[in-house]
């Protein structure tokens, strides 16, 4: 059973995507990265393997994609709020369908989210599930420009090696500069490891029901416009000083490939983690920044063998 509508959360109207089964496992409550990028439109190719076995939840958070209602205030979109947002969704799901203990699966931001809301609200959540984990910008971000700096020498394209030589190594404070670097990081294979066109992600898009599917304009321009509000705020927090213990279990998903969240960061921060429960770090070794995409199928084994 599919449910596809809006509920109010914390005083904004906000989209969910719930795909309900008989007899499920547990319920998966899928977090998104960009940030402003939301990922419903591609449940149905990241969930094919595993629907019909658990119930899955996508969320738009507040100003991306069917959630910019025209009573939303700019202000309000900040990185606390939308773990607020994170934690009424939990109520949402508990008054409305019954559901208690959701397996958080954040990706990219929607990462950094889960670990914030995990930490905050422990009972809340059976377990946290990282792909992709975002943990600090300030040490990622120069990372992933030395990364694309000798894709370009190596590949003798002078015209980007240019380009990216007269970037500061804080070029990420700039919304542009941090569009256009994440365009070479795509072109290099950083972010995905065979790089994919809009056409292809439209076309993967199709591979969901009717219902979850969204206009590419309606996406881009709420990521945008929501990246732009988040990114300041972003760029200055870290896992290493905001979270240093977590009283449940979590597993991180690393493309060994990815340099949009490079993975030097995230083993640094889960080795110095103090967990109450376990936690484990996963390769993929064929992936990049969306392994959940690219090795689909160890993607899918992993969920059904940790749940």
């Amino acid at each position: 059973m599919i449910i596809v509508r809006q509920f109010l959360i914390n005083g904004i109207p906000q989209q969910l995507y719930l795909n309900f089964c008989s007899n499920p496992k547990g319920t998966l409550l899928f977090l998104h990265g960009g940030p402003g990028w939301a990922d419903a439109p591609w449940a149905g190719l990241i969930c094919k393997s595993f629907w019909g076995m658990f119930n899955t939840v996508h969320w738009d958070q507040r100003g991306c994609n069917r959630s910019q209602p025209e009573s939303l205030k700019r202000s309000t979109i900040t990185i606390d709020q939308i773990v607020k947002d994170g934690i009424e969704v939990c109520s949402v799901l508990k008054k409305e369908f019954q559901i208690k203990n959701p397996i958080l699966v954040g990706h990219s931001t929607g990462a950094f989210l889960g670990v914030l809301m995990a930490s905050k609200t422990p009972e809340l959540f059976r377990a946290c599930i990282s792909i992709g984990q975002l943990v600090c910008n300030n040490e990622s971000e120069p990372i992933s420009l030395a990364f694309c700096k000798h894709k370009a020498k190596d590949l003798e394209r002078q015209d980007l090696l240019s380009e990216l030589n007269v970037m500061p190594t804080d070029f990420y404070r700039s919304v542009p500069s941090l569009f256009r670097q994440r365009e070479i990081v795509a072109e290099f294979g950083g972010e995905l490891q065979k790089p994919v066109n809009e056409k292809q992600w439209k076309q993967w898009m199709l591979e969901s029901p009717k219902e979850y599917r969204s206009k590419w304009p309606k996406l881009y321009q709420g990521c945008e416009s929501t990246c732009k509000k988040l990114w300041p705020d972003l760029i200055e927090r870290s896992l290493y000083k905001e979270v240093k213990k977590l009283k449940l279990p979590i597993t991180i998903l690393q493309g060994r490939h990815d340099y949009c969240t490079p993975s030097a960061p995230v083993v640094k921060w889960l080795e110095g983690l103090s967990c109450t429960h376990t936690k484990e770090l996963i390769w993929f070794e064929q992936s990049a920044h969306w392994p959940q995409i690219e090795e689909n199928e160890k993607f899918s084994k992993i969920i059904l063998n940790l749940i």
